[in-house]
């Protein structure tokens, strides 16, 4: 994770659905990746994983070495926050 050395600018959070009984090995293969954390599980095989990196791409990084992963069925982005973007992107219209 990021520390007071180095500067966060990207937030995401990851579901990943992996087989029950893979839980335990994928658990320790995604804790060994720098930026990604677990911060909560359950036994029918889910995790829920926040990572922190420097930027975009490494998300992606990490997502496709999770997916990657024996016994990972799915690895699902529910939340992403770039502190590097500018906060005032969106001009409130609806671009369909």
């Amino acid at each position: 994770m990021c520390s007071l050395d180095t500067e966060c600018r990207v937030i995401s959070s990851v579901i990943v659905q992996t087989r029950p009984q893979a839980l335990a090995s994928i658990s320790r293969g995604i804790e060994a990746l720098p930026g990604a954390e677990i911060h909560g599980d359950d036994p029918v095989g889910k995790l829920i994983v926040v990572t922190d990196t420097e930027d975009d791409a490494s998300v992606t990084t990490i997502m496709n070495k999770i997916g990657a992963m024996a016994g990972v069925l799915s690895v699902n982005l529910v939340f992403h926050h770039n502190e590097s973007a500018p906060a005032d992107d969106y001009n409130g219209s609806w671009r369909g």
